[in-house]
């Protein structure tokens, strides 16, 4: 089939360009003056006959040729005398300017369009030379907002006016004076937590359209004055009624989460908190974190802060924040919301509940919850200089949640990591920068119980991968395989020495004769040369400390140099019993393997105190970042 539509656009648009279309007139101004531009006839496209015959060519085979369209002479719409009827319509519009008397009308009175009002400020008996409040509109401010348009409609005429959203900018000017705008109605949480409607209030408005109305009419008269309604009892954009639709009655989840004062990462979290306060999900609407906090960027005020890139701390602007996407997280928990996208830490961070925990970066990793309830919910933050809190109100038809930890399981070594310095003395050994941990994983379990007893269990099993144990070396010691090894030998070791001098003027033993000034030195080193960085090294040397009076006087030090500090122990198995530390964590996996549940929470587990030994929060940025 054809479509007459599509067929009918592709016509116009072909006779526009090829032939000389009637011209229906217009109105333009020069300066103040309206001039016409008068209608003139042209060709149309026979658009009848042109339908059937490309229909019929379309479905005809073989194709014989070009389609051959009927032209047809036309007249226009319009006539002469409509066009300078509409001129002179236009030249009485903009021939000076034209005043307004404000009027009050109820608009809350269903009555209201019967009534005439009541004229603002009306004249005092005891002063009749008050006038009536009023609004002068200068000629240059009609002359913009005149506009000149073809209508079709009920019959054809070129219609002249003022455009109504013209009139927006000068009523700007007296909205302060003759406006009370309404006040939308909202939602307030007092400080016990309890959720309070606060009515919207109707106000007073000018209206664009009716102002443009009335001028056009105040124009039309001899002394160019005419009535402008302000209207009182408007409605708000947000009702009350509105408000209470949305069915949120109570907070249905808190959790609260501790950091360290006055880091830059501070900054960056309660910029998150701000942004997100007061925000509102619909039911069956979805939240992302990323989508409504936006990019982190400097001129939104966001600082440097640690986010985890490939493994590594690197500062990036906006990092830290996975602070509040745990704390938001949490929240979403506890509420018994849909998860539909979160990511635990790589990593264990011990500021947070063990499993239950995410990281954010921008634009990936993402955290996403649905509203799965009938109720609207309310979001609401807030923070002190050590604390981060997130709130959720809404009515989640009384769902019970529950939270399950399991054992520690599949253990796993931290690797070495090795970096040369040439500037270390090879006899001892590594310096180690940063400790190693060992990884593991364990099974998050939530249970949420709803208002008829039925019951949905969820599981997340969080993988936290070791940490490496970054040691320095002198060269000489890099493992064979390292990327910078070069096969450098150390230094042999000194042979043992052992040297008795005298230290005064008198006796055998000594210069001074006095056998308690003696000096000994003693080197211990191991025998031949050796690559081993474990060799021990003992130095003792014995004499006087400084110079005395006291020829007993004797100082004696003794310095050890260890092998290096053996890697921290293996991390607990699941036969080590319950474990209460919270955590950072990768990604979530589902189902879980079975493995022995250790603890059972009713209520939301205090998160952590922020102990420091971490340096600082840490984003996890998606892979490639």
């Amino acid at each position: 089939s054809v479509s007459e539509r599509a067929l009918n656009r592709l016509l116009a648009d072909y006779e526009n360009e090829v032939l000389d279309v009637p011209f229906e007139g217009s109105i333009r101004l020069e300066g103040t003056t309206p001039v016409a531009d008068y209608p003139r006839p042209g060709q149309k496209i026979d658009r009848a006959a042109a339908i059937a015959a490309v229909t019929g060519a379309l479905f005809t085979f073989p194709r014989n040729g070009a389609v051959v369209l009927e032209v047809v002479d036309r007249a226009p719409l319009l006539t002469v005398s409509a066009i300078s009827r509409a001129v002179d319509e236009a030249e009485a519009l903009l021939a000076g300017p034209v005043t307004l008397n404000l009027r009050r009308v109820d608009v809350s009175d269903p009555d209201a369009g019967e009534d005439p009002g009541q004229t603002l400020d009306p004249e005092d008996p005891e002063n009749p030379e008050d006038p009536p409040r009023q609004i002068t509109l200068e000629r240059d401010l009609l002359v913009s907002a005149f506009y000149s348009r073809l209508e079709r409609e009920p019959v054809p005429r070129m219609a002249v006016g003022f455009d109504p959203a013209l009139f927006v900018v000068p009523l700007e000017t007296l909205r302060g004076e003759f406006e009370d705008p309404p006040v939308n109605a909202s939602l307030a949480v007092d400080r016990d937590d309890n959720v309070v409607v606060v009515p919207g209030i109707p106000g007073s408005l000018l209206d664009p359209e009716l102002a443009a109305q009335a001028a056009a009419e105040a124009a039309g008269r001899p002394d160019r004055t005419a009535d402008l309604a302000v209207l009182d009892g408007a409605q708000p954009e947000v009702t009350t009624e509105d408000i209470l639709a949305l069915g949120i009655k109570e907070k249905i989840s808190e959790f609260t989460t501790q950091h360290s004062c006055c880091q830059p990462r501070v900054t960056n979290i309660q910029l998150f908190a701000d942004i997100i306060d007061g925000t509102i999900v619909m039911p069956g609407d979805s939240l992302s974190l990323n989508d409504a906090v936006g990019e982190r960027t400097a001129e939104r005020g966001f600082k440097p802060a640690p986010t985890i890139i490939r493994g590594k701390l690197e500062d990036t602007v906006g990092g830290g924040v996975s602070q509040f996407a745990t704390t938001f997280y949490n929240a979403v928990f506890y509420a018994g919301l849909e998860d539909i996208e979160h990511h635990p830490h790589s990593y264990y961070f011990s500021r947070y509940p063990e499993g239950n925990e995410a990281t954010i970066s921008w634009r990936d990793p993402d955290l996403i919850f649905r509203n799965d309830t009938e109720a609207a919910v309310l979001i609401r933050t807030q923070y002190t200089d050590t604390s981060i809190t997130v709130k959720f109100f809404g009515d989640n038809g009384g769902r019970q949640v529950r939270r399950w930890l399991s054992n520690r399981y599949a253990p796993t070594e931290p690797a070495v990591e090795y970096t040369p310095n040439p500037e270390l003395n090879h006899a001892d050994g590594e310096h180690v920068t940063v400790e190693g941990r060992g990884g593991w994983s364990v099974t998050v379990g939530r249970v949420i119980t709803y208002a008829d007893g039925t019951e949905k269990e969820e599981r997340w099993r969080v993988r936290y991968r070791a940490r490496p144990r970054e040691v320095e070396v002198h060269p000489c010691l890099l493992p064979e395989g390292h990327e910078e090894y070069a096969g450098e030998e150390c230094p042999p070791e000194e042979t043992t020495t052992t040297t008795t001098e005298p230290t005064g003027e008198t006796g055998e033993t000594g210069e001074t004769g006095d056998p308690g000034d003696a000096s000994t030195t003693t080197t211990t080193e191991p025998e031949g040369e050796t690559d081993d960085p474990d060799a021990a090294t003992t130095t003792t040397t014995t004499g006087p400390e400084e110079e005395t009076d006291d020829p007993d006087a004797a100082a004696t030090t003794t310095t050890e140099v260890d092998a290096p500090t053996e890697p921290e122990a293996e991390p607990p198995s699941p036969d080590d019993g319950p474990v209460d530390e919270p955590t950072e964590t990768p990604t979530s996996e589902a189902p879980a393997p079975e493995t022995p549940t250790t603890v059972v929470e009713d209520e939301p587990p205090a998160a952590p105190a922020d102990d420091g030994d971490e340096g600082g929060d840490e984003d996890e940025a998606g892979e490639g970042s």
